[in-house]
C-alpha cells in the first residue's frame, strides 16, 4: 500500500459517530468518546483471555501525542514527555496488561480510587504494588 493511499484511508477512518457525541456543556460529555468503545473492548478481551496471578502492579504508560487535546499531559522525567497517560494494571511476573484506564482529567485517577476500578472483581486475594506501596485486596 502506498503512503498516499494509507493517509487517504486514515483521513476517513472513524470508530465513533461524531453526530452522536455530546457537547462540552452536556453533563454526559465524555472526552474519550471517540475511543471509549475501543478501550472497553480491549479491557473486556484482557479479562476474557488472561487470568492474572496474585502479584499485580499498577503502572502508568504514556502514548505519544503532540496534537491538541484537553487531557494531554506533560511529564518531564519520562522518555515520552507529551501524550496520553494510561494507568495499567499488569501482572508483575510477566508484564501482561489485565486492565487499563486512560487519564482524562485532573483528580480522576487517585491511587486509592483507581485500584478497585482496575482490579477484576471475580479474582480474590491480589497484592497490588505501586512504587513502594502495597495494597492487599480481598474482594
Amino acid at each position: 500500500m502506498s503512503r498516499d493511499r494509507f493517509f487517504s484511508i486514515l483521513k476517513y477512518l472513524h470508530v465513533a459517530d461524531n453526530e452522536q457525541q455530546p457537547g462540552r456543556d452536556d453533563p454526559n460529555y465524555d472526552p474519550l468518546y471517540k475511543v471509549r468503545h475501543i478501550a472497553t473492548c480491549l479491557n473486556s478481551k484482557f479479562r476474557e483471555l488472561y487470568t492474572p496471578y496474585a502479584n499485580l502492579t499498577l503502572d502508568e504508560a504514556m502514548c505519544a501525542f503532540h496534537g491538541r487535546c484537553s487531557f494531554r499531559v506533560y511529564m518531564r522525567n519520562k522518555l515520552i514527555r507529551y501524550g496520553f497517560r494510561v494507568e495499567c494494571l499488569c501482572d508483575s511476573g510477566n508484564g501482561v496488561v489485565s486492565n487499563m484506564e486512560v487519564y482524562s482529567g485532573a483528580g480522576e485517577n487517585e491511587i486509592i480510587d483507581l485500584v478497585p476500578r482496575l482490579l477484576p472483581l471475580e479474582n480474590l486475594n491480589h497484592r497490588v504494588f505501586h512504587g513502594l506501596s502495597v495494597f492487599f485486596c480481598f474482594v
